[in-house]
């Protein structure tokens, strides 16, 4: 959660993932057992959202963060919904159907709009306003990036050949930091990517790293890898 206080973990068991609720505090548990498929806390961390499915029909439900006085949202047929809470007023969800890949923005006041489709495996990164999704789409095992405003409805192709796991926003979402390949040469490099697509270098790390998940400090001192190569994180001074 955003507050720190309360933490939904995923718990894989032999009948599929299950989602639990704990609260550091009171140290109350909630298990919201099978049925439910994602769940994801609000951007303040006063209420979360949660999927239940069960057979061929599904349904978005907003909640306390315990799960207590849920409220339907959305009903629906798709059963494969990963949710997302970018903005206060904001849903999202992503899906798949048909080989597409789809992101829906769905407003609390039960309005569902199509943000993103592709052909391959989608991979998302919401700006902190909820206002952008930096996304790249994985065809044929290249993930070329690109850049949805939402407000405006642009979509952008920024021309970089890298996952949008591989990024993260940088202060005031103003610009991208993100790992990209090395041309014709193993390990990756940091890059500076403005929202243009124009790239800058900020490091070339001499460790042989396949980053996983990117992460920045609070003041940008340090980019925290995961190495897809052996499992352990990384801090690489900027």
């Amino acid at each position: 959660s955003p507050n720190k206080k309360e933490v939904i973990s995923v718990f894989y068991e032999n009948n599929g993932e299950r989602f639990k609720y704990y609260n550091y505090q009171t140290r109350k548990v909630v298990d919201f057992g099978p049925l439910v498929k994602s769940a994801v806390f609000s951007p303040d961390g006063s209420r979360l959202a949660y999927f239940r499915s069960q057979g061929a029909e599904g349904t978005i439900y907003i909640s306390a963060p315990d799960g207590d006085a849920p409220k339907k949202i959305f009903d629906t047929r798709i059963t494969d919904i990963e949710l997302y809470w970018p903005s206060q007023e904001n849903l999202a969800f992503k899906t798949r159907s048909d080989g597409l890949d789809r992101v829906y923005v769905l407003s609390t006041t039960r309005n569902l709009t199509k943000a993103v489709e592709g052909e391959g495996q989608i991979d998302i990164l919401w700006s902190s306003d909820g206002k952008k999704i930096l996304y790249s789409v994985r065809n044929n095992g290249a993930s070329l990036l690109r850049l949805k405003d939402l407000a405006s409805s642009e979509d952008r192709d920024l021309n970089i050949v890298t996952a949008a796991s591989k990024c993260s926003w940088g202060i005031g979402d103003e610009y991208l930091i993100c790992s990209v390949a090395r041309s014709g040469e193993g390990g990756e490099d940091i890059h500076k990517i403005g929202l243009d697509g124009t790239k800058s270098l900020l490091a070339s790390p001499q460790k042989n790293i396949v980053v996983k998940q990117l992460m920045l400090t609070v003041l940008e001192e340090f980019t925290v890898i995961l190495n897809d190569l052996d499992g352990k994180l990384y801090a690489l001074k900027l």
